[in-house]
């Protein structure tokens, strides 16, 4: 048995995972730090890709409007709230980021972007500070990166949203080559095309894609888009 946990989970990374080490069981499962950790698991990955389960006994999670405080209903998107008897106390010597994570009532405002469908399965999509917004609609980089992991030549891929005049923002990619794959051959408009050849038209790359030798992480392992953006930004003097 293998978990995963930490950031949304591409279906084909999962495939490739399963099939070249022959794994039993893959669980993804959906945390945050401030909740005490665990918020659901999906026991049986390879039956359904996306999904990180159902919520745990003793958590409670409901799907909010960030705009609005508005409660939404299933298969509707919005910021997942939590509440548990685990919840943090506050952060040492911040009580100010405290109360802007966590309200009156007790409910844990995670900055995660998800939603519930009608078996009360649990999606995460992105973090809300990641989504893209183009043309007055959002939406997640890991629905491009995921395309971008199906190319034969790619290893990993970041997408990031960089301001735009027209648009409000428009995707850049960022990506690196599997390992024996020879760069010089490899054409990014070619990358850009298979992309955009198989995504909506709001989804598509209308930025540049960046071949890159590998992109900045945490200590875990999750992509730091932000500090992609920030050096994309600073080193082409965008505004």
């Amino acid at each position: 048995r293998v978990l995963t946990a930490g950031s949304r989970l591409p279906a084909e990374v999962a495939r490739e995972f399963i099939n070249k080490y022959k794994i039993s069981q893959l669980v993804n499962c959906y945390g945050i730090t401030e909740a005490g950790g665990s918020i659901s698991f999906n026991t049986d990955v390879a039956r359904n890709y996306n999904s990180v389960g159902k919520v745990i006994a003793g958590v409670q999670v409901k799907v909010v409007n960030p705009q609005t405080g508005a409660l939404l209903g299933e298969n509707e998107e919005g910021e997942l709230w939590v509440k548990t008897y685990n919840a943090f106390k506050g952060y040492y010597n911040n009580s100010e980021l405290v109360s802007s994570i966590i309200d009156s009532d007790g409910w844990i405002h995670s900055g995660d972007i998800g939603y519930y469908d009608e078996n009360e399965e649990l999606y995460v999509i992105d973090r809300m500070k990641d989504i893209i917004k183009q043309s007055g609609f959002g939406y997640s980089p890991v629905d491009v990166e995921e395309v971008l992991l199906q190319h034969k030549d790619v290893r990993e891929a970041a997408v990031v949203g960089i301001p735009d005049a027209d648009e409000g923002e428009i995707s850049h990619a960022f990506v690196v080559l599997k390992e024996g794959v020879n760069r010089e051959p490899i054409d990014e408009e070619c990358l850009k095309n298979f992309v955009n050849e198989r995504v909506s038209a709001l989804k598509q790359i209308k930025g540049d894609v960046h071949i890159v030798n590998e992109l900045p992480k945490t200590p875990l392992g999750k992509i730091l888009r932000q500090e992609l953006r920030s050096d994309y930004l600073n080193n082409y003097n965008c505004v």
